[in-house]
């Protein structure tokens, strides 16, 4: 294997970075989108995304597989009765469209 352009050292402090501009961790996508170096690349050092995450001291989500925290439960419950305020009833799959947004 030849000589490796960063060493695991910078591209900790990349992804530290990255994350600290965004305010929190960032997903896959959003390292491959418009972060320092692509998801792929951090996963091929640490063994896997949420291993670079881990390594570099940040968060990961216990069941996300792009890293982020999961959505608190009380977030939620608080867009489910704002979805039922606005439409007058409990949210249903008839008051909503595929991205959640009300119809």
């Amino acid at each position: 294997m030849g000589k490796k352009l960063y060493s695991d050292e910078e591209l900790l402090n990349r992804l530290q970075e990255f994350a600290a501009e965004l305010g929190r961790p960032p997903s896959q996508s959003e390292m491959n989108d418009s972060g320092p170096h692509a998801a792929a690349t951090y996963a091929a050092r640490f063994g896997s995304w949420n291993e670079a995450l881990k390594t570099a001291g940040l968060e990961t989500g216990t069941n996300e597989p792009d890293g982020r925290p999961p959505t608190p439960k009380e977030d939620l419950l608080a867009d489910l009765k704002a979805v039922a305020e606005s439409v007058g009833e409990a949210p249903s799959e008839r008051t909503t469209d595929s991205t959640g947004s009300i119809r």
